[in-house]
């Protein structure tokens, strides 16, 4: 009995002798904080290869309204850009098509060569400078892109025929414009168009007719005191024998629209098509 007690005891002893020796390695091989200062900045149980921000999705930008300058292939150049904000964001440099005023029932497209200057922000005053005309050939428009781009002289009318309102008001507009284009017969109308806004705001839509055909070309609804539009051009400029015709717009207070109208480019039920359009604005 005494020699079973003795035994045990020893057991005990050695068993606890075992425990302290492993608690003791434990705490001596335990890593330190301040050995692996970076692990406190790493989240666990993630690969760390892992972007994090893929799961959040990104709202896509809102895209901006088209240029209706861009919806063009045919680009048009205004002579007399006034601010260089109003130069074609495609660039000005290089080669254009000048239509020059009419001489003996005839036009004229000629090449030249455009350079910009002045620009260093798009407040300062464009000036444009050209070469191949002379000095005292004014263009009335520049091209780039049309579908015959070759020089060359142009059949048109020995008149400009202008078109703007006689009166700030309506029903007085203006009166029905009546052309002949080589065997061609054009009319352009301007009817009223009443609003809710000043009793003397101008607004209409310009209304062109040929032989059966009567299209509105465009509306002013909103209108402004001195709102008004002119034919600056008429000729055969795609080369198909119809007239064809540049309009100036000015449908509100400092803004301005070259519209470029096309035989070729008219639709089912038209007579012409838009081809070409400019917005200038002004101070």
């Amino acid at each position: 009995m005494h020699k079973r007690f003795k035994l045990f005891a020893l057991l005990i002893l050695i068993l606890a002798i075992g425990i302290t020796f492993f608690l003791a390695l434990k705490m001596r091989y335990r890593p330190r904080r301040s050995e692996h200062p970076t692990n406190q900045s790493q989240p666990t149980g993630l690969d760390q290869n892992l972007n994090v921000s893929t799961s959040v999705i990104p709202i896509p930008p809102k895209l901006p309204s088209p240029n209706p300058e861009d919806l063009f292939e045919i680009k048009l150049l205004n002579p007399r850009p006034n601010h260089c904000w109003n130069l074609p964001k495609s660039g000005v440099d290089g080669d254009w098509l000048a239509l020059l005023p009419c001489r003996d029932g005839k036009s004229e497209l000629k090449l030249v060569h455009v350079t910009a200057t002045g620009c260093n922000s798009p407040d300062d005053d464009a000036r444009l400078e050209f070469q191949g005309i002379e000095k005292d050939q004014k263009p009335i428009i520049l091209f780039r892109g049309l579908p015959d781009p070759k020089p060359r002289t142009l059949l048109t009318e020995n008149e400009v025929h202008y078109a703007q309102s006689e009166t700030a008001g309506f029903p007085q507009l203006i009166s029905p414009i009546i052309g002949i284009f080589s065997s061609t017969q054009y009319t352009f109308t301007s009817e009223p168009i009443q609003g809710k806004y000043e009793p003397n705001y101008t607004r209409y839509r310009v209304i062109y007719h040929q032989g059966k055909i009567k299209q509105t070309l465009f509306e002013n609804i909103e209108g402004c005191p001195d709102c008004d539009w002119a034919v600056l051009w008429c000729g055969d400029l795609d080369g198909d024998g119809f007239p064809d015709f540049l309009i100036s717009h000015n449908p509100a207070y400092l803004s301005y629209e070259y519209r470029l109208y096309l035989s070729s480019m008219a639709k089912n039920g038209e007579a012409i098509g838009l081809g070409g359009f400019l917005d200038q604005t002004s101070d």
